[in-house]
């Protein structure tokens, strides 16, 4: 009787799953066991258009699977093409685990041709939110296919800390596809900072490229803002143009505004160091400075170079006066004999202040000559000359030069 029960009620099970599930194709072999139904042909379980159908709604400490661990099929679920999806809704301090137990396949979230958004949500407080955590040798894409679309990392409002980290040992790249795009880093920086390598890194390098043309890299404070190379306090060297090629190494060029430009600190007691090459150091406009100006060359010194002289030959007599504007320069005497008679003549030097020192000394000529520097004034000063041992008939030379002085 137990058996004529059980066989009844097995046949009742089956009719309500036949009535539930429609109609079954002719071909298929449906089994039915206990807590299992197997279908050797495709299985469809429909619920009414707009009726809710529920899979495992009582299921508490059990295990839901869908799909079979060593299947070679394809698992889909589909959604609502205007609702809004969701899966695991109620889990709340579990975790949640998507492709688990892949290893060699393909997991993909969104779809290739989607126009619609995909959003991974993560902790708001204080968990961890990982992505790839176990990906050790292999690559990771992120917006791999990505074309004019917009790759974002962290949000436009986020006050926790974006991280990336890279390898310690390979080369890590960012944008290397970019080639005529623009890249910005921190373009909506306000308040915060910038910075490119660790305040903790010894022997690493941080190295910025640019560009072959003309302004390829640029660094631009704000109307008021100030930019510091080498603010922290360190040992190490500062290098700007260290190329082995033909360069050119500017600083603060271009545009109208009054610039300031300070190297060193003039609270340091260290040394800054100027070197140059062959062609030497241009310093264009007034140099000043509350130190000496020291030379320790055997061969240079202090002085002036070419473009700051002038050179002019006397007419008439030797005590017509000359016009030579220059810090330095060469006057040639009227052709005249020699006289132990003191002669002199003004000359007109734009060049000169009225505390100027003018140095003046006997470059050629057959006779022996004192030269005197008398009556300086702005713009002139007078020579003074006695021929000491001669009567030579002759055009000697004499040079001289401005030392520029004060009297405060």
């Amino acid at each position: 009787m137990k058996n004529i029960f059980k066989g009844l009620g097995l046949g009742l099970v089956t009719s309500a799953l036949v009535l539930g599930m429609g109609a079954v194709s002719a071909l298929a072999d449906t089994t039915y066991a206990v807590n299992a139904i197997t279908e050797s042909a495709g299985l469809t379980i429909n619920s009414a258009a707009a009726s809710n159908l529920v899979l495992g709604s009582a299921l508490t400490s059990g295990t839901l699977t869908l799909g079979s661990a060593t299947q070679t099929g394809i698992t889909t679920l589909y959604g609502s093409t205007s609702g809004a999806n969701v899966l695991f809704g109620n889990v709340t301090t579990g975790s949640i685990s998507n492709g688990a137990g892949l290893t060699s396949g393909t997991y993909t979230l969104g779809n290739a041709t989607q126009t619609g958004a995909t959003t991974l949500y993560g902790a708001v407080t204080g968990g961890a939110n990982t992505l790839f955590s176990n990906a050790t040798t292999s690559n990771i894409a992120v917006g791999g296919a990505l074309t004019s679309g917009t790759l974002t990392l962290g949000g436009a409002t986020a006050t926790g800390v974006v991280t990336v980290y890279g390898g310690t040992s390979a080369a890590n790249v960012l944008f290397n596809n970019v080639t005529g795009g623009s890249i910005a880093a921190g373009a909506g920086l306000t308040t915060g900072s910038l910075t490119l390598g660790g305040s903790s890194m010894t022997s690493g390098v941080t190295t910025i490229y640019g560009g072959t043309g003309t302004g390829a890299i640029t660094l631009t404070p704000g109307t008021a803002g100030t930019i510091v190379i080498g603010a922290a306090a360190g040992t190490g060297a500062i290098s700007i143009g260290t190329s082995t090629g033909i360069e050119a190494t500017n600083i603060a060029t271009g545009g109208t505004g009054a610039k300031t430009i300070t190297i060193g600190d003039g609270a340091s007691t260290g040394t800054t160091t100027i070197k140059a090459g062959s062609g030497g150091i241009v310093l264009q406009g007034t140099v000043s400075g509350n130190n000496s100006i020291l030379s320790s060359s055997a061969t240079g010194g202090v002085g002036y170079a070419t473009g700051a002289g002038c050179a002019v030959t006397q007419g008439t007599n030797r005590t017509t006066g000359v016009t030579c504007t220059g810090e330095s320069g060469a006057i040639t005497l009227f052709t005249a004999a020699g006289s132990a008679t003191l002669f002199s003549f003004t000359v007109t030097d734009t060049s000169v202040a009225a505390f100027d020192t003018v140095v003046v000394s006997q470059k050629s000529g057959t006779d022996t000559y004192e030269a005197f520097v008398t009556n300086v004034g702005a713009g002139s000063f007078k020579v003074s000359i006695i021929d000491g041992n001669g009567t030579t008939s002759e055009a000697p030379v004499f040079n001289f030069a401005v030392v520029k002085a004060v009297a405060s």
